[in-house]
Formats: C-alpha cells, sequence, structure tokens
C-alpha cells in the first residue's frame, strides 16, 4: 500500500474537519436551545418588580404585577422572566425580542404594528386628573378655568397660561387628544417629559417639590404617592376634560409566532380571571376605600360583572 507523503497534512485536515462539525453541532443545539427557550418563557417587561431601584423612599405602585399573579396559575405552560424597564424602552424590546409581553398598555393603531394586544384590558384606571401643589400659582389659576362639570381644559391652560410647565411620563400613552397636544411641536417647551425609571414616583414628587407646576396622572397613582413621600406641599387636582372618564391598560405581546400564543394564552387567564371578586379586589386595594363604590360601577361595565 502506498504511504501518504504529507501525514501530517491529512491529521490536521481530519482535526479541522471534527472541529468544525463539533463547532456545528454546539452552535444548532445553542440556537435549538435559544428557540425552546423562547417558546416556553414570556419575558415579562414591567417598570414595577420587587428588585427595582425606588424613587427615594417610594415602593411602586403595580396593579400590573397584582393582577398578572392571579393570571400565573392559568399560564403553567410558560416559565416568567422579568425585565425591569420604562414605558419606552417596553415598547422597544417588543421588537427587538420574539417571546416579550408587558401590561397595562393603552392600545394603538402604531402599537399594535408592532405588537398583538388583549381582547380584554388587564387593568382599568379612572380617567386622568391635573394636579399642582395647592399652594401655588397654577393652583390658583387652575381655579378659575374650571368648566360646568368641574373639569379643566389642557389645551385651554396651555393657551391662556403660558408660563405654567407640566411634567408627564415618557413613552406613556395619555389618550389620543393628550397626546396630539404632548407631542405638538409648538408645545414643545410646556412638558417635560421624565425618561427615568422611577417615573410615576418621580413626576409627583417633582411637582410637590414645585420644580415642574403640573402633572397629568391617575388619581390613585398620585395619592399612592403622596402618602410615601413626606417633602413637599399637598397636591389640588381637577378632571381632565380630554381624558375619557376610565382608561384601559393593556396586555401586549411580541408580533411573532411566539408572542400571539402567548396573548392567547393571555386572553383565555384574562377571560376566567377577571370574573372573579379577587381581580377586582387587585385593582380596590391601590384606590381609597370612598372611591370603591365609583370604581366598582366601572369595572363591572367593562368586564361584564355584577359585585
Amino acid at each position: 500500500m502506498r504511504r501518504s507523503r504529507h501525514p501530517f497534512k491529512q491529521d490536521f485536515t481530519r482535526s479541522v474537519a471534527k472541529s468544525c462539525v463539533s463547532l456545528g453541532a454546539l452552535l444548532f443545539m445553542s440556537l435549538l436551545t435559544g428557540s425552546v427557550w423562547a417558546q416556553t418563557t414570556i419575558l415579562w417587561l414591567t417598570d414595577a418588580a420587587n428588585n427595582q431601584p425606588v424613587y427615594k423612599t417610594s415602593q411602586p405602585l403595580d396593579v400590573s404585577g397584582a393582577t398578572l399573579q392571579l393570571m400565573l396559575p392559568m399560564l403553567t405552560q410558560y416559565q416568567l422572566q422579568m425585565m425591569v424597564v420604562n414605558n419606552q424602552r417596553a415598547l422597544e424590546v417588543l421588537q427587538l425580542r420574539p417571546n416579550a409581553c408587558t401590561g397595562n398598555k393603552i392600545v394603538t393603531d402604531e402599537r399594535l404594528k408592532i405588537a398583538y394586544g388583549s381582547t380584554l384590558p388587564q387593568v382599568v384606571f379612572p380617567g386622568l386628573r391635573i394636579f399642582a401643589r395647592a399652594d401655588s400659582t397654577a393652583a390658583t389659576i387652575m381655579s378659575g378655568l374650571v368648566d360646568a362639570q368641574g373639569h379643566i381644559s389642557v389645551r385651554r391652560l396651555l393657551l391662556e397660561a403660558n408660563k405654567l410647565k407640566f411634567v408627564v411620563v415618557d413613552g406613556r400613552n395619555y389618550g389620543s387628544e393628550l397626546d396630539e397636544l404632548i407631542h405638538a411641536p409648538q408645545w414643545q417647551n410646556r412638558f417635560w417629559k421624565r425618561q427615568a425609571d422611577d417615573m410615576a414616583a418621580g413626576v409627583v414628587d417633582m411637582v410637590k417639590t414645585g420644580r415642574l407646576d403640573l402633572m397629568l396622572e391617575y388619581p390613585n397613582v398620585a395619592d399612592f404617592y403622596q402618602e410615601q413621600q413626606q417633602q413637599g406641599a399637598t397636591l389640588v387636582s381637577y378632571g381632565v376634560a380630554e381624558s375619557p372618564p376610565y382608561l384601559l391598560g393593556h396586555i401586549l405581546c411580541s408580533r411573532t409566532p411566539q408572542g400571539d400564543a402567548m396573548l392567547q394564552a393571555f386572553n383565555h387567564a384574562l377571560a376566567t380571571a377577571t370574573q372573579t371578586r379577587a381581580y377586582l379586589d387587585a385593582h380596590l386595594r391601590w384606590f381609597a376605600p370612598d372611591y370603591h363604590a365609583e370604581f366598582r360601577k366601572i369595572y363591572n361595565e367593562v368586564y361584564q360583572t355584577n359585585f
């Protein structure tokens, strides 16, 4: 038998071939493992979690998290992995990851281009209110702009009180009418957009301590953080003419096959969980007792219940 003139070359070639096969197998297994993980794990995007850095001494208000816990027994086919992000980052991650979901988001045509939205809302909130320090010039001006329904028009306030400035949460949807004002070029110097992770807690603090004049916030959110924050004056508020009586926060999931499957699982869980007293109580715990009766009416209307 004729012996090879280049035995080292042959051995080297075999070694490289084996290495390529091994590397290919590892890459395949890595891709397979990543695919299985994306199929079975929900990456839940939230701005309020137990391991989140808090704003000063304020703990986060997390209606979304409380209601999510009630749905988990109906989502046993999935593992849940939390990622703490602000509102704007959550919308970005929905487009970057195939298995991301986030709660308590207003559904818009723009958002449905990048995500699937739940049929039922996950969270119900009363309409927005406009807040100012009770001892401020802004409060005095607002008291003269109240309409017959006890509301104040943000548009009118922008036009007639041109020195007052708002602080709002960056990335939050405030409803179509208010969003149009917040993002209008002529009003950009009147709305300061807070981008930090603490969001609502920081917004409340900025108005209580007089760094900015006005904020648009849900009444239960404002009350919750006012109770925790000792610094600064008390706040006064009025209903917002451009805000509906209540707003609905839906679950959004990545616009991918995985996200679609996860959203369908959430739809099933919501259809069951929202019919329970526990789900109503998960909302009521964040409201003052004197508002419970009014909120129950809203809840019953939205979810077709009879509590």
